[in-house]
């Protein structure tokens, strides 16, 4: 199951959060819950330093309106500012583990929304997002 958001001239907005919901009918199950990033060299090149470089935040809503947040800091680049990722194709592609082994017990709809953490508005170099959930090695 996946969930992708494409951004126009490879700009998030601020307030542009991504929803992705994922229906869930043969319980229980476990799944893994991850983010794929692709960017490309007109991402701001200022949080390399120590702080991370891309924040953000994700709400996730179970069928029974409960929910839980969790606010990201992945970095795209190691301390010297070289991208940690091989540049494909003129983009880089990351993969992040959002949660591992999320227990789903409760058929139904699970929602995950993500809103871009940086300050400034928008994000430039941002090409795609897709959030996945893929059943658990464990």
């Amino acid at each position: 199951m996946c969930s992708s958001k494409d951004f126009l001239n490879e700009q998030w907005s601020r307030f542009e959060n991504i929803d992705a919901s994922f229906n869930f009918k043969k319980v229980p199950t476990t799944v893994d819950v991850i983010m794929e990033l692709t960017v490309s060299d007109n991402y701001p090149d200022i949080y390399h330093k120590g702080e991370g470089a891309f924040k953000f935040c994700m709400v996730t809503t179970s069928p029974d309106e409960s929910w839980r947040a969790k606010e990201y800091n992945f970095s795209l680049k190691d301390e010297n500012g070289n991208w940690k990722s091989e540049k494909i194709d003129g983009y880089y592609h990351f993969k992040f583990p959002l949660i591992n082994e999320l227990n789903i017990t409760e058929s139904g709809d699970y929602k995950f929304n993500i809103e871009n953490k940086y300050t400034r508005d928008p994000l430039y170099g941002v090409k795609n997002v897709t959030i996945k959930c893929v059943k658990s090695e464990n």
